[in-house]
């Protein structure tokens, strides 16, 4: 385990393995695993007590209904990007990997290793703006 993070009853983990684990506090019940991500996991969030959002090395974000289960948004941040040169969407990537997610009602937002952060729609995934941060 790498990653913690936790909301009203419910603790997220999330590490090497590329699997998010959902546990309810209350009871020290493990719950279900969010399989989806290809690289390890480096970012989660638990938002509004329904959300979790989870980013990994590979460049993968994820928006999950932690109690049933189910994925809301799976964004590729190397699909959007480059379509000629794509690269491998199960390789990580040195460049592209997520260091940080968070949201707000709107929007899933992403600092990728290369320091660019990426904004897209909550709703419908679509890519909104990248920030360019350079150093």
């Amino acid at each position: 385990i790498s990653m913690l993070s936790y909301s009203g009853d419910y603790v997220v983990t999330g590490g090497y393995d590329r699997v998010v684990k959902v546990y309810r506090i209350s009871d020290f019940i493990y719950l279900r695993a969010l399989l989806l991500h290809n690289g390890h996991i480096t970012s989660l969030s638990l938002i509004e007590s329904e959300y979790c959002l989870s980013g990994c090395s590979a460049g993968i974000v994820c928006l999950w209904d932690y109690k049933s289960g189910l994925v809301l948004q799976e964004i590729d941040c190397k699909r959007e990007e480059n379509k000629t040169e794509q690269k491998d969407r199960y390789e990580e990537d040195s460049t592209r990997g997520i260091v940080k997610v968070c949201c707000n009602k709107e929007h899933i937002i992403a600092l990728l290793r290369d320091s660019s952060v990426h904004v897209w729609d909550k709703e419908t995934g679509h890519l909104s703006n990248i920030i360019e941060m350079g150093g």
